[in-house]
């Protein structure tokens, strides 16, 4: 069954917001997510910066390898990333049953997702009449009637490494700044905790930020240079099970402090404790000059 499977009630109002849905499989609709409602006043589901990848449904016929979203349900989706999920129905990414409801997608990655079955909307299908926003979106396969589709791009995101799970956008993903920061629902922060708008104020598309200045947690000054005292700091608030705190524009703390955070400042001091930021996943995205 889906990872999550969740019946909406009357008028509800559901929010799932940065949270990872990854490797699933279902042998009914919605690898990942499924979501139903039956009847009364539609419930609003929104979906902020998720990352939703991996995820399959296997038996035949079945529809919405990522997410599947029943009839009646309005729907408000931004800066999400749907990648590399399938199905044996319709709809790899997303199926939506949409009579009736209202749909607003912004800001979002459908990238790589497929059908194993000959059929339309390897992406995104969505079947019924609804009124219907898509924009600013990058897409390569798209089924369905939307009352507004405008800024869509069709692209390679250039994410870092798709193999091992890393979709984290390069530097020159033409992903980047392609977002709208007047949209309905617009998440505060990205997936790894970062504001959604980037240096420039504008926003990307999907679920994480391009950033490149965030500082290791562990260097309280913020300087790109980890020194031995700070290492021990936070070594010492790990073996404590302490709360970690860190200056204004550091990077995003998580707590409990997670050991690959740990060894990774290890590392850094071991090897002069200089370091940058390439942008790519964290704890590995804290790298030593010329690597």
């Amino acid at each position: 069954m889906p990872f999550l499977k969740q019946t909406l009630s009357n008028g509800e109002n559901c929010l799932i917001s940065s949270n990872v849905f990854l490797q699933n499989i279902s042998h009914g609709l919605g690898g990942g997510l499924f979501f139903s409602y039956s009847a009364g006043v539609p419930p609003a589901l929104t979906l902020q910066a998720n990352l939703i990848a991996y995820n399959t449904t296997t038996n035949s016929g079945q529809s919405g390898g990522g997410i599947f979203l029943s009839a009646g349900t309005s729907l408000k989706m931004v800066n999400n990333t749907i990648f590399g999920n399938s199905s044996s129905g319709q709809g790899g990414g997303m199926y939506i049953a949409d009579y009736s409801s209202v749909n607003a997608i912004y800001n979002n990655i459908f990238w790589n997702n497929t059908v194993t079955v000959p059929g339309n909307g390897g992406d995104i299908y969505e079947s019924g009449s609804s009124t219907s926003y898509f924009c600013n979106n990058d897409i390569n396969d798209l089924y369905g009637v939307w009352t507004v589709a405008l800024n869509n791009v069709n692209v390679d995101p250039q994410f870092f490494n798709p193999l091992t799970g890393d979709l984290h956008l390069q530097s020159t993903s033409p992903c980047r700044n392609a977002g709208s920061n007047s949209v309905p629902s617009l998440p505060a922060t990205d997936l790894d905790g970062n504001s959604i708008t980037n240096g420039s104020g504008g926003v990307d598309l999907g679920c994480y930020v391009f950033n490149n200045t965030a500082t290791h947690p562990a260097d309280t000054n913020n300087a790109f240079a980890l020194t031995l005292a700070e290492f021990n700091a936070y070594a010492a608030a790990w073996k404590a099970g302490q709360a970690w705190t860190n200056a204004p524009g550091a990077a995003p703390n998580p707590n409990p402090i997670p050991a690959n955070y740990l060894t990774r400042a290890g590392y850094l001091v071991t090897n002069g404790g200089a370091y940058y930021n390439n942008g790519s996943a964290r704890p590995t995205n804290w790298r030593l000059p010329g690597q």
